[in-house]
């Protein structure tokens, strides 16, 4: 019955006594997990794998009695980095720093993202949060201007930001860039791809289509709506400096000019 986890105890208390003797018999024992003598010690691969293994061979599950003991005693615990039961804890700087290092490269999968975004689904930014990041963002708001400018000015990182917001919103292609997606996937085959939808990014703009047949040429769609004032010479000029050349159609055009006339254009262009 003296046993240490022997089933003949189980249900016992050890008293205050016996408690103070095991830690006195623990101290400096690598193995008595929780100590005080494996603060700033690092477990071994194998006894964490040995950890895992135990746990999942047998199923353990914490009680809730037990997950909120484990949540009280770490009220206010400096350990506890990021729970909510740490609220009210200021880190310091070096401990911030610190978590930055740890953190950096560390690159999120699909499958935590996905399960990151359903957890969040039906909780709503409480207005006291919303308040908290409007006022760190109002502190913090030169050094983020900095970091945005400078990260605009890097063409890579702005053909990557700029993918991954139209992914973001599920960019896809409207009524007109539609139909002359499958215009062109007609008459020209294994010539032209949709890009729209962020597919391709040239000095921070995203064309319409793109020639995937070794030749530097975009085509743009202007809309009569949304691009009515504007000039495609200035589209053109851009995408020149990046050595595409670019041909710019009008909505009017594509719906009133007969077939005919657009393939010879676009073959012209081809050509050209």
């Amino acid at each position: 019955m003296g046993e240490i986890g022997n089933k003949s105890r189980t249900g016992m208390t050890n008293s205050p006594l016996m408690c103070a003797k095991i830690s006195r018999s623990l101290k400096g024992n690598k193995c008595g997990v929780g100590n005080k003598s494996r603060i700033g010690q690092k477990r071994s691969l194998e006894e964490i794998e040995k950890g895992k293994a135990t746990w999942v061979a047998n199923n353990y599950q914490c009680s809730t009695e037990t997950r909120e003991k484990i949540r009280m005693s770490k009220l206010g615990n400096k350990n506890c980095l990021g729970k909510q039961n740490a609220l009210g804890f200021t880190h310091t700087q070096i401990a911030k720093t610190l978590m930055s290092l740890r953190r950096k490269g560390h690159l999120v999968s699909e499958e935590t993202r996905n399960k990151i975004a359903e957890a969040h689904k039906g909780h709503p930014v409480s207005k006291e949060t919303r308040e908290k990041l409007r006022q760190w963002n109002l502190a913090h708001r030169d050094t983020l201007v900095k970091i945005g400018k400078k990260a605009w000015e890097d063409p890579d990182k702005v053909a990557t930001m700029m993918s991954n917001m139209l992914k973001a919103r599920h960019q896809k292609p409207n009524k007109l860039e539609a139909q002359f997606a499958e215009f062109l996937n007609t008459h020209f085959p294994d010539e032209w791809k949709y890009v729209g939808n962020g597919g391709a990014i040239i000095g921070g703009k995203c064309p319409d289509f793109i020639n995937i047949n070794g030749k530097k040429q975009l085509i743009e769609l202007y809309g009569n709506y949304w691009h009515k004032g504007e000039y495609p010479d200035t589209k053109v000029r851009f995408y020149k400096q990046y050595g595409f050349d670019t041909l710019v159609l009008w909505e009017a055009d594509i719906k009133t000019l007969p077939e005919e006339i657009m393939i010879c254009t676009i073959k012209s262009f081809i050509g050209g």
